[in-house]
């Protein structure tokens, strides 16, 4: 058996909003599914949102699986339709690699058909438990790489979620414009009422104030925050958790990998103007994915938590940094501390004592014969070497 008809044998219970009073099968034992428009056969969901169900679907005429977009039958209002139809519209006009392509649309029923993900979405891979931080980087980097395309056509997406990040074999995607804000053409927004999911919301969406691309920035860093920790940064669905973000920012721990905690911070600040573009973003995720920073381990001494404290703090302020000169030689095998072109901090430890008042080894053989012959006198005579910061 194929796997289109096993698919379509998994199917004979199929939601109410896109069929009902099926017949019991066909000549061939699968069962008898209306097709959608003419040409396209439901084989089962693959998600819901707010307003409409994602099948799986399977086109007919090409014979090949697609995925369906349809309408809710108690969210099939002409507001909903008017919306699914500038998302077609819209979809038709942008062509950027990480947003699924459109391939055809209809009004009887209203749906979209777009080119089928293979894959799960982020929202189901953080319930798997908080995500590697350089997979989390990869994937924050093409999500903001997409919406970089995006947001250079005018278009801000204004529902950037886990669940509308998809996770294919190849890269992730951004789905669902349903409520995106497209330059030159008027929203079906509600005056009065914000659209949006309410943990992701920026403050700006909260308060009613001009909405840019900078709102998908500050939710693709709650979304990021979500997956490199496993937590909500606003958690619930009521206007308490909607106005949080105007009380406080979110928590981002000190504890995150190198790098990470100064770029959250900027991409969840208040101030819409204070946060990177989404390219910058981009280009920042891409270097911690590609780099493979190790965690930050804060553990030495007070001291040595004070400097990696204030280092993030200065990077955040956003002063200029210089590469740290380094007189040792390049291919020793610590890690070395340096600022990047790109603004990250990169902090690793060096963990090895040495006495007080000890001169300082040179080069990395002096060190590992310091650690070799260090005396056994009591502890009191030694302390951690603080870590060298260059900002």
């Amino acid at each position: 058996m194929s796997a289109h008809e096993q698919r379509t044998r998994q199917s004979a219970v199929l939601t109410t909003d896109v069929a009902a009073d099926l017949p019991a099968v066909t000549a061939h034992g699968l069962p008898a599914i209306p097709l959608i428009a003419d040409r396209y056969r439901v084989l089962g969901p693959l998600g819901t949102g707010g307003t409409a169900v994602v099948h799986r679907a399977w086109d007919t005429h090409l014979q090949r699986e697609v995925a369906l977009k349809v309408l809710r039958r108690d969210a099939d209002t002409d507001v909903n339709r008017e919306r699914l139809a500038d998302e077609a519209l819209l979809l038709a006009h942008v062509r950027v690699p990480g947003v699924p392509a459109l391939v055809d649309a209809g009004s009887r029923p209203a749906h979209l058909v777009m080119d089928l993900v293979e894959g799960h979405d982020l929202a189901t891979e953080i319930t798997r438990g908080p995500l590697e931080p350089r997979r989390a980087a990869q994937v924050g980097a093409e999500v903001a790489a997409a919406l970089a395309g995006v947001h250079a056509l005018g278009v801000v997406h204004r529902d950037v979620k886990p669940g509308n990040i998809l996770l294919g074999p190849e890269r992730a995607m951004l789905a669902d414009f349903g409520i995106a804000q497209w330059d030159g053409r008027r929203t079906r927004d509600t005056p009065g009422h914000t659209v949006g999911t309410v943990a992701f919301l920026a403050p700006e969406q909260i308060s009613e104030d001009p909405v840019t691309d900078r709102a998908d920035v500050y939710a693709l860093g709650l979304v990021l925050l979500e997956a490199v920790t496993g937590r909500r940064a606003y958690p619930g669905r009521d206007d308490s958790a909607a106005y949080a973000r105007l009380q406080h920012s979110p928590l981002i721990p000190t504890s995150l990998p190198a790098g990470w905690s100064a770029l959250l911070h900027r991409m969840t600040r208040r101030e819409p103007e204070q946060r990177p573009s989404a390219a910058e973003a981009a280009a920042i995720l891409h270097d911690l994915a590609s780099s493979g920073l190790r965690q930050v381990v804060s553990t030495l001494s007070p001291a040595a938590t004070a400097v990696e404290r204030s280092a993030e703090q200065r990077v955040r302020a956003a002063q200029p940094a210089q590469p740290a000169q380094h007189s040792e030689p390049a291919q020793h095998s610590e890690p070395a501390q340096r600022v990047d072109a790109t603004g990250v901090l990169a902090l690793d430890l060096m963990l090895q004592p040495v006495p007080v008042g000890a001169p300082r080894p040179a080069g990395s053989a002096g060190r590992r014969r310091a650690a070799r012959t260090r005396p056994t006198a009591p502890r009191r005579g030694y302390a951690p070497r603080h870590r060298r910061v260059a900002v």
